[in-house]
């Protein structure tokens, strides 16, 4: 891989006008106009000399630019499955949710949570993948062994919501970096010890209540949080309630919410991509993942932790994403992405390391420079 000096800023509005797509629909525009972008060598830098807190207060500075306004920034980026078809380039207010993609270790399925997923591309990134015919896989024969190393500006993110409903209070399981298994034996959310009860009918909910609810066939006492202390998204269109209830069940119904429990962002800064995650905590300025939290941040933005990382050889894990793999509580996100590639079955283990190039797990396969959704989204 290419060291990359040239760092430009993304540019949301003239990256989709040089796509000829269609403006944005009308959903309120973010204050700022994209991410904050560091210049290559001073990420480098960083990396070489460990200096952990240069790395979040770059994170951080990002985690500013998408939740700032009255809108989050993401809502102007452009949905994978959109990216991988052949509809226009464009952003749309309607969530196409996902479940996790099956996986399976030694063909051993993995267990899986009802989670709602969502992967946008900012338009440099959607745009790139379009031009270089990367959304077919009929192109990547005349690519060898590798696609095209992504522009500078490309970044991709990750959503992982739960259904709130609209009756009562809905628990929601928070992860205290305890986990209730064995790291081999993997922590999906459904195995965490504690829960909150978020409820959708307040916004302000007094210090210290508490609520009873049923979880897995026990009643368990937890902390009532108001719905707003998440980033949430009201289900509204029969497509939305649709694919929510293709993963969570029947239950779901229009009105719901999807409150935002993880996110996940990746940067084309560097040539190993730049990792940086988020999830919801209602103790969110307390322990190590808050370290060097903006005292600006405000309202939901304000609920979430954070863990960066400029390598693959760091762990830095999300709990609602990799928790759950066999030794998942120790991975890193870059050890996962680098193993992107078309052709591959099985990537895990994801321990925090780097997978030589020469490795045979890229024998036959054609890598995605980091991009899981061009190895897994590209149609035939």
């Amino acid at each position: 891989m290419r060291y990359i000096q040239a760092v430009r800023r993304v540019l949301f509005a003239s990256a989709l006008a040089a796509c000829g797509s269609p403006a944005p629909p009308p959903r309120p525009a973010p204050l700022t106009p994209g991410l904050t972008l560091a210049r290559a060598e001073v990420l480098l830098a960083a990396r070489t000399s460990g200096d952990i807190a240069a790395i979040r207060a770059h994170a951080w500075q990002q985690w500013q630019d998408l939740t700032r306004g009255p809108s989050p920034a993401w809502n102007t980026w452009v949905r994978s499955d959109i990216v991988f078809s052949a509809a226009p380039l464009a952003a749309t207010s309607e969530i196409a949710f996902r479940s996790p993609r099956p996986i399976t270790q030694a063909g051993v399925p993995l267990v899986t949570d009802p989670l709602l997923y969502e992967v946008l591309l900012d338009p440099d990134a959607a745009r790139f993948v379009r031009d270089r015919g990367l959304g077919r896989r009929a192109s990547f024969a005349a690519l060898g062994a590798h696609v095209p190393e992504l522009p500078v500006a490309a970044a991709a993110l990750k959503l992982v919501w739960v259904v709130i409903h609209r009756r009562g209070l809905t628990a929601v399981p928070v992860w205290d970096d305890a986990p209730a298994r064995l790291a081999a034996d993997g922590n999906p959310p459904s195995t965490w010890p504690r829960v909150v009860a978020v409820d959708p009918t307040r916004t302000a909910i007094p210090a210290g209540e508490t609520a009873d609810l049923a979880r897995q066939g026990h009643v368990v006492r937890a902390r009532v949080v108001p719905l707003a202390a998440f980033a949430h998204h009201r289900l509204e269109t029969d497509a939305e309630v649709r694919t929510a209830r293709a993963v969570v069940g029947p239950g779901v119904e229009r009105g719901d919410e999807a409150a935002l429990v993880a996110v996940h962002l990746t940067t084309r800064e560097i040539p190993d991509w730049t990792w940086a995650t988020w999830w919801w905590h209602d103790r969110a300025d307390a322990g190590p993942f808050a370290d060097g939290r903006p005292a600006a941040l405000a309202g939901w933005a304000a609920s979430y932790r954070m863990d960066a990382t400029l390598s693959p050889d760091t762990p830095c894990m999300n709990p609602w994403l990799e928790a759950r793999f066999p030794g998942g509580v120790g991975s890193s996100c870059g050890s996962c992405h680098q193993r992107a590639a078309f052709g591959a079955h099985e990537f895990l283990p994801v321990p925090a390391s780097t997978t030589p190039a020469d490795d045979p797990y890229f024998t036959g396969k054609v890598t995605t420079d980091f991009m899981w959704s061009i190895a897994l989204e590209a149609k035939p």
